[in-house]
């Protein structure tokens, strides 16, 4: 996948702006020469060689983004060639050096913004005719990356190898380059060159401590003139490169290492050692000899290298084996560079970051903390052969060095046993050593066993091995609601949850202390249990960052800091200053909060119905804000209030990488939305639940974090057209379980209407069915999946392989995973993520019986398999037995008929119905997918669709009011695009159960200007009347969902809606259905 630097956001930088160098005649564009080279630089990023010595060297670069630009003398740069390179070298001065630390390391390919650092950017354009030019990057660490762009905005990663290197002073850092002329002369013939440096400056704001407390990004170009900053892609303003005539152009030798990874450890020979498997492939035709050279770097110990010569023929593939002996099995990491016989320069850098394989030793504990158990366990996983294990012993070593249980020739997942009785309360240091018969340690790791006072009531853990909470030392499985609007008086709110089967819940309201207090005496009167959210209870503040800033970006600091929350002021994303600004004022309130934070979980820890806490929900990326930072403190501090009770967070359907991400809560979440109807984009499917809470599993797995969902139910912002329907709600939770989900939430109440009731209530009933399945140990063994298509019911169904693989977006209709409750019982849970039926086939290894748990299904045995067809959306638990206990293969056959595969319910894209008089797409609400729910409308609770008495078609809108809402609203969306502003008219037809109630309409985008767009008051007629408004709608709308056309009632009473209508001009006209 390709991506627009030309939009990446830079620290400090925000849209396109124009340096404006003819106000301040500043000097116009400038020449670069180009000094040839006797004898090639040495790329070591020191600039002794002669070349450099000799060579011309610009400056006078011009700062950028600056309303009065300026030259500044801080970077300078001279360019040299030979017939084969193009060298560059670079002298960036910064007297800030010792307080700057990489921001960007190594090789960042496709790096999502890889221009925040210190660093400088090449530019060049051969003259080719073509729009097309080159666009490095290097930055002070030597990481780099490479594009080729098209001067439209869209740029692809560029496959070549070229060389760098940098050295760090004091008070700046030296760089060189070496660009291989053949790429910018593929034809053979240079000709003219056009090139551009930016220099890319750090400039940190350091008080009174010498701590840094805020950093800007200055850039400057050595090109006046350049008006688009944002990626500086402006290849007719690119100064000449003179002087370079390469004469006879020499095509280097040229490869790349493409892919490498590790194999596990090996003994042989007494000697211990890994293997790498390397794949290189050459860049142009030229063929000849490099080096391989590849760097082991053992936590403990001293790095070791091994050289192997490579033959590169061509763009061939070649594929070699590379062993690497080691004298240790602890951590490591192993470094790939490809180089040319008998220089040091290195030509390209593999960094093997997946070394997986080379884990000698996993563990954890089965407890996050312990009470009153006699024993903690340490579960174990050993991944070396045999052979190498029964020259082993495996010990557990107390907090003074004592051996307290040890294991001889251990297998491959060896557990011991950790006395509790005699260690003292508190975090405790347990070591895990694996040493050789004779004595020798081989492999150690430690592990914290923290010990706790009992308190019995609140004691709510983490079983690591089945990675599940433990409720009182019972596995817990929540079916609950985010109470969105909700405050602890709504006492129909808990009587709804606690009637329709849910056991829990998640505050999601402002409150303070006292009131997480008064949602944990509610839960306890209605029978629920409370994710309490101390987020909730953050106050407004002072801003002192205010004073920090004027003009322009003062308002927008002013606008993000309105929203006084943790969740909105993530906000502070949106603006352009650099991350370290950003942590500022994000901080700034988490740091005058924290202590009300911390009030209301000591408001609530005692509380018999907590079940745990819920904090910064969807954390943003280091990539906006280093919001993660402020999580790992919170987490902290939570624990040493309370330490009895687990915490939560909840990403937003996808999980950055790294583990500072998920190492600071007990339990992961995710939230995986999507939006009927399927399409092709599996986000239109239930398939995103089974995505992401596949990946959430996956991350997971490091910590031994249980994984809740929190799930659409049945509406969120990005359903275009509608809701969930009661099947999509049933399929969505049976895949997140089959995905071993061991929570299950809906987002949100707010959005529940009166007929998804009974369908949350049988969901819940058949949760607590499952629950001690779900809850149980983990069933390791996947199913197998095949897939056969068929034109008619006669045809011989041909299965082939489908394998479910969501890195690849694969995945079978049905999915499935048997359950088991630890005690003999098992469940083989399913579900058909698809819109047409799929016939199954499930055949299993010692199958006995098969029967419908929940009274749905109808399995037919048949030896060791069973069939059932799963119509749209279905779900089934069938309680199997098997004859054997132990693990074996199970497969799953389905048949599709190929004339289902075509979905009948399709979507307008964007809402619109663009060949029509009457733009909307449901005008006489008619179309209805979801139960009393008009397709592409939104409706508050007390909106109903019915069918009578409607002015146009069978079915018509009631809005009913009963005073205790704010307001009953149905809201329909329709993105018209059009070339210029046009008048546009919104119009329906309206009629109320009495004289004198008021309706209020409105446009969102017509006249925008106005704070809620065009909208009025009108009074309702007791018979069908028609209401307009009428305003300009502006051009090329974005299809971002907040085009809205909202009729509201906000007054008690009844109001019907029908006959919708949006056209341009400045009159309603007829009705168009």
């Amino acid at each position: 996948m390709s991506i627009n630097s030309c939009r990446i956001l830079r620290a400090g930088i925000t849209g396109m702006l124009t340096v404006a160098m003819a106000r301040t005649g500043l000097a116009s564009s400038p020449v670069c020469s180009a000094a040839r080279a006797a004898d090639p630089p040495v790329i070591d990023g020191r600039l002794h060689d002669p070349v450099w010595q000799s060579a011309p060297v610009h400056g006078g670069f011009t700062t950028a983004g600056a309303r009065s630009p300026r030259q500044v003398d801080d970077t300078s740069f001279r360019a040299a060639y030979d017939d084969a390179w193009l060298y560059l070298a670079f002298d960036c001065r910064n007297p800030d050096m010792k307080d700057l630390q990489p921001i960007v390391r190594r090789h960042i390919w496709k790096q999502k913004n890889p221009f925040q650092d210190e660093s400088v950017e090449v530019f060049l354009k051969p003259e080719t005719g073509a729009k097309i030019f080159y666009h490095f990057l290097l930055h002070f660490a030597n990481a780099r990356d490479q594009r080729t762009c098209s001067g439209d905005g869209h740029d692809d990663y560029l496959h070549v190898p070229w060389r760098s290197a940098t050295q760090i002073r004091e008070d700046g850092w030296t760089a060189e380059a070496a660009i291989p002329i053949c790429v910018l002369a593929p034809s053979g013939s240079i000709g003219a060159l056009g090139l551009n440096v930016v220099r890319n400056r750090r400039v940190p704001r350091i008080d009174a401590q010498h701590a840094v407390v805020d950093e800007v990004l200055e850039s400057s170009v050595w090109t006046p003139g350049m008006k688009r900053i944002y990626g500086y892609h402006e290849p007719d303003r690119l100064a000449p490169l003179a002087g370079l005539d390469p004469g006879r152009l020499q095509v280097p030798l040229l490869a790349r290492i493409t892919d490498a990874r590790a194999l596990p450890y090996f003994l042989r020979d007494g000697q211990g050692g890994y293997a790498l498997e390397v794949e290189i492939r050459g860049y142009n035709d030229t063929q000849g000899n490099l080096e391989l050279l590849v760097v082991d770097r053992p936590a403990s110990g001293e790095p070791r290298e091994q050289v192997q010569t490579v033959p590169v023929s061509g763009k061939a593939v070649q594929r070699l084996s590379v062993e690497m002996p080691v004298h240790s099995l602890y951590g490591r990491e192993a470094l790939l560079h490809l180089r040319a016989p008998g220089r040091t320069e290195i030509l390209d850098t593999f960094v093997l970051g997946e070394l997986s394989a080379l884990n000698v030793m996993k563990a954890y504990l089965d407890r996050n903390y312990y009470t009153t158990e006699e024993n903690a366990v340490a579960v174990c996983q050993i991944a070396l052969a045999s052979a190498l294990r029964a020259t082993m012993t495996l010990e557990a070593r107390g907090p003074g060095g004592e051996v307290i249980d040890r294991v001889v020739d251990p297998g491959a997942n060896p557990r011991l046993s950790i006395p509790i009785d005699t260690l003292p309360l508190g975090a405790n240091r347990i070591e895990l050593a694996l040493r050789e018969h004779r004595g020798s340690e081989v492999f150690k790791i430690a592990l914290t066993l923290v010990k706790r006072e009992p308190r019995p009531g609140l004691e709510w853990k983490i079983d690591r091995a089945r990675r599940v909470v433990l409720d009182n030392g019972r596995p817990f499985f929540p079916y609950g609601m985010i109470m969105s609007g909700v405050k602890p008086e709504d006492r129909q709110a808990f009587r709804d949850l606690a009637e329709n089967n849910f056991n829990t819940f998640v505050v999601w309201n402002r409150t303070t202390p006292q009131g997480l207090a008064d949602f944990q005496r509610m839960a306890a009167e209605h029978g629920l249990l409370v994710v309490s959210h101390p987020d909730e209870c953050g106050k407004e503040i002072e801003w002192d960052c205010h004073a920090r800033y004027e003009g322009e970006l003062l308002e927008q600091v002013r606008r993000v800091t309105q929203g006084q929350s943790l969740n909105h002021l993530k906000a502070v994303l949106t603006l352009p200053i650099p991350i370290a600004a950003r942590n500022a004022i994000y901080g700034e309130f988490y740091q005058k909060n924290i202590g009300r934070f911390l009030e209301g979980v000591a408001a609530v820890r005692s509380s018999a119905d907590l079940a745990g806490f819920f904090i910064m929900d969807e954390p943003m990326p280091a990539e906006y804000f280093d919001e993660y930072k402020f999580g790992q403190d919170y987490y902290a501090r939570i624990h040493r209030s309370d330490g009895y009770h687990p915490v939560m967070v909840n990403y937003s359907s996808f999980i950055p990488d790294g583990d500072q991400y998920v190492d600071w809560c007990d339990i992961l979440a995710t939230d995986p939305y999507w939006s009927p109807p399927a399409a092709d984009n599996t986000r239109t499917t239930p398939n995103h639940v089974s995505k992401v809470c596949w990946m959430t599993n996956r991350r997971a797995m490091a910590h031994r974090q249980p994984v809740w969902q929190i799930l659409a139910g049945p509406l969120w912002s990005g359903c275009r057209k509608r809701p969930l329907n009661d099947a999509e709600l049933r399929c969505q939770t049976y895949l997140a379980m089959v995905h071993r989900a061991t929570g299950i939430f809906f987002f949100a109440y707010s959005s529940v209407r009166p007929p998804n009731w009974a369908t949350f209530r049988q969901l819940g009933a058949e949760l607590k069915e499952l629950a001690p399945l779900a809850t149980g140990p983990e069933v390791a063994l996947e199913p197998r999946y095949l897939k056969a298509m068929v034109d008619g019911n006669g045809d011989e169904p041909q299965f082939v392989e489908e394998r479910f693989d969501p890195l690849q977006e694969q995945y079978p209709a049905v999915q499935a995973a048997i359950l088991a409750d630890g005690a003999g019982r098992e469940v083989l849970l399913a579900a058909n993520s698809r819109h047409y039926p799929v016939a199954c086939r499930f055949e299993i290894s010692g199958l006995a019986s098969a029967s419908a748990q929940l009274d749905r299904g109808k399995p037919e045995l048949a030896g060791r398999t069973f069939t059932d067809t799963l119509e749209p959306y279905a779900t089934r638990a069938y309680r199997i037995i098997r004859s054997e206990t132990a693990q074996q293969a199970w497969t799953v056959y389905q048949t599709i008929r190929s004339s289902d595969l075509v979905n009948p319910e399709t979507s307008l894209p964007a809402a619109c119905r663009k060949d029509h008089k009457n733009m909307l797409p449901n005008p006489s609400l008619e179309e209805e997918h979801t139960a009393t729910w008009p397709d592409y409308c939104t409706i508050t609770p007390g909106a109903t669709l019915q069918s009578s008495g409607a002015l146009y078609g069978r079915k018509c809108l009631r809005l009913e009011n009963t005073g205790p809402r704010r307001h009953e609203a149905m809201t329909m969306r329709c993105t018209p695009q059009n070339g210029t502003p046009l008048a546009h008219t919104f119009s329906a037809y309206i009629k109320g159960d009495r004289p004198g109630l008021r309706a209020w309409i409105r446009a969102t985008r017509l006249n925008p200007e106005k704070p809620y767009g065009e909208n009025k008051f009108v009074p309702i007629a007791t018979s069908w009347q028609r209401y307009s408004i009428t305003g300009v709608l502006p051009a090329k709308l974005r299809d971002d969902g907040d085009t809205l056309f909202e009729i509201r009632l906000s007054e008690p009473g009844v109001i019907w809606v029908d006959g919708l209508q949006l056209e341009r001009g400045s009159q309603p006209t007829e009705f168009e259905e």
